[in-house]
């Protein structure tokens, strides 16, 4: 597959705009929900591959918010952030700039086949139709060693205090939320044998004291999202 479409992802634009860019090629510290999502990731992987010298692609990278802590919590040897939007991969790059850790893509030819250990994605499944979803499944799985593993990162359309939370995240992923049920067909459809799903965010920040409990809630579907763990068959 020669290219991958990525969705859009809104930026809010404040006025001037050479401080709103100043404030882009900035590192940006991650946030609860980064964490809870690739700690989730490294804690099941922990015991599936070794956590070191990974290669790992964070899909939809953007200006690669999340890049740092998957190199960090996954150890990886290299974090390759892709995303249709060059602009975006500029400020990710700046903001890495020197790190021999990380490199960025919009070509998804540029990713080999077979060559990458983790696929780390969020909201992919959301921001785009049925075809579409196949398609951009396929194209990780094509990347992915046998054996290799993607972790579908959805929001939940059967968590009603969601919206709190997402909203307290600042999530503005655009389309129509994926039932647990319809993600996991979609992964089976592309070849995948789907490991787990487990719900994350169960608390807004006004119950924060109450976020040592997602772990023990995390096999019920009511968090605000949830994670599809799928494999590459071997």
């Amino acid at each position: 597959m020669s290219t991958v479409a990525t969705s859009d992802n809104d930026q809010s634009q404040s006025s001037p705009k050479s401080l709103e860019q100043a404030r882009l090629l900035q590192p940006a510290p991650a946030d609860a929900f980064v964490e809870g999502r690739v700690g989730f990731l490294a804690e099941y992987l922990e015991f599936q591959l070794p956590l070191h010298g990974l290669t790992v692609v964070d899909f939809e990278c953007g200006v690669g918010n999340e890049s740092s802590e998957l190199r960090e919590q996954l150890h990886a040897k290299q974090v390759i952030g892709f995303d249709a939007d060059q602009e975006a991969l500029d400020v990710a790059e700046h903001r890495h700039f020197g790190s021999r850790f990380h490199t960025w893509t919009a070509d998804a030819t540029a990713i080999e086949s077979a060559s990458i250990d983790v696929v780390y994605a969020v909201g992919v499944l959301q921001s785009r139709g049925a075809e579409e979803r196949h398609e951009v499944l396929q194209a990780i799985y094509s990347w992915l060693k046998p054996g290799g593993y993607v972790a579908l990162f959805e929001n939940n359309p059967c968590c009603a205090w969601g919206g709190c939370i997402l909203l307290e995240a600042q999530w503005k992923r655009k389309g129509k939320r994926v039932q647990q049920r319809d993600a996991r067909k979609c992964v089976a459809a592309a070849g995948f044998e789907c490991q787990m799903v487990r719900s994350l965010f169960f608390f807004p920040k006004l119950l924060a004291c109450l976020r040592s409990l997602d772990a023990w809630l995390a096999p019920i579907p009511a968090g605000a999202q949830y994670c599809v763990l799928s494999k590459r068959p071997e």
